[in-house]
This record gives structure tokens, C-alpha cells and sequence, in this order.
């Protein structure tokens, strides 16, 4: 016999809101990269271009919370001015259009 527990169903489901809801919008990160040239900046930069950075080989970013890490770090290092909201949507892009964690 099967019990059904509906504070745990409960729990489920607002573990899975939260996380979608934290989960940030590709597009409006796309909109923020360009709006604060985050390009502009890693292109100066010898690697390439302003995208190898994201591609180079030896990348520093090999995780989800590493990624979320470095937007932050470049966020508050260079008085972006992004939001928490901001650096999600940032780091959706980024992950959507370069790295593709899970």
C-alpha cells in the first residue's frame, strides 16, 4: 500500500519553482553582454578574439557554479552594476551558447 505524503510532494515542488525560478533568461544575458561590453573587455584580451575566450582550451570554467563564479567576479570587479537577477541571465546565455552544463 502506497502512502501518499503531501507535504513531500509539496517540498518537491518547491525546490523545482525555486530552481526555476533562479534559472536566468538567455536572451535578456545576450541584451546585458552586449549593453556592458563584457566582449569589448575579452577581446583586449590575448586569446583570440572575444568569444575563444569561452572556446580557448585551457578556459577556467569547467562547471556550472564556476561559471556563476567568474560572472559574478567580473561583475562586481568591474562595477557592472548587474543585478542577481542579471548575473543569472548572463550566465544562462553563457551557458547556453558556449559551455552547455547540465
Amino acid at each position: 500500500m502506497k502512502i501518499f505524503r503531501p507535504f513531500g510532494a509539496l517540498a518537491a515542488c518547491a525546490v523545482l519553482g525555486a530552481h526555476a525560478a533562479a534559472a536566468g533568461d538567455p536572451a535578456a544575458g545576450k541584451k546585458l553582454i552586449e549593453a556592458k561590453n563584457c566582449e569589448g573587455c575579452h577581446a583586449r584580451r590575448d586569446f583570440g578574439g572575444a568569444k575563444a575566450i569561452y572556446l580557448r582550451e585551457n578556459r577556467k570554467v569547467h562547471s556550472m557554479p564556476q561559471l556563476e563564479e567568474r560572472v559574478s567576479f567580473c561583475n562586481h570587479g568591474l562595477n557592472l552594476g548587474l543585478s542577481a537577477a542579471e548575473e543569472r541571465d548572463v550566465v544562462a546565455y553563457l551557458n547556453e551558447t558556449y559551455y552547455q552544463f547540465k
